[in-house]
């Protein structure tokens, strides 16, 4: 349980390019959309690298790129899926405007078209520090010194975020790893698993936590 920025934004982006389709042994009467894709996977890095500041985090990950019909046809449309991810509230004002810059004049470099199709789907979390300074306080009351543990932030996503955009409070995280059980894989993998008895502890740190707000 820690102050601060915890967990990143989970925004999706969706990009469509048209282009002109055609024999793949007459390239020079058609628009690449496949050029134009694997250009925009490249060409969106620049934003985390030279206009994000260095301080700040910024990973846009483009996961999916469809694209073609054969092996001898140069494709006419591709569609790309990715995600973007960051701590700091006030990219959430620049970055569509920043991808939208990159995408269209891409499109333009190669005769092409683009649409970006940007969704803001969760805030970075982000603790404040006196919800955090009484979880914190009742960790230990309900679980000694030694269950306080300081983990880097992450960039995986949380809704909780909606929370905080409206009220003080913070984020725990209940460690859940035991590795007798086979409980010891990582999140979206095949095979995993959480420690159940630890389920107690975070519903002790809930009944704690209101209990101390409330005496407040």
């Amino acid at each position: 349980v820690e102050a601060g920025p915890r967990m990143a934004s989970a925004d999706m982006f969706h990009i469509d390019i048209k282009g002109q389709a055609g024999h793949g042994a007459q390239p020079e009467q058609c628009v690449d959309a496949t050029i134009v894709a694997a250009s925009l996977v490249n060409n969106l890095q620049p934003l985390v690298s030279r206009e994000v500041s260095p301080i700040d985090s910024l990973v846009i990950t483009v996961g999916k790129l469809t694209s073609g019909t054969r092996f001898n046809v140069i494709s006419g449309s591709a569609h790309l899926e990715g995600t973007t991810r960051y701590f700091t509230p006030e990219l959430s004002n620049n970055i569509e405007k920043m991808m939208e810059r990159v995408v269209t004049h891409t499109a333009q470099m190669y005769r092409a078209e683009a649409k970006l199709d940007y969704h803001f789907l969760t805030y970075p979390v982000i603790n404040e520090e006196t919800s955090t300074l009484r979880a914190q306080n009742a960790v230990k009351k309900i679980l000694g010194d030694n269950a306080l543990q300081s983990i880097p932030r992450v960039t995986g996503g949380e809704d909780f975020s909606e929370y905080l955009k409206q009220k003080p409070g913070c984020f725990a995280f209940v460690g859940a790893r035991n590795t007798a059980i086979g409980a010891d894989k990582p999140h979206h993998n095949g095979c995993f698993n959480v420690d159940e008895s630890v389920f107690k502890d975070g519903a002790a740190l809930y009944a704690q936590y209101a209990y101390d707000f409330l005496s407040e």
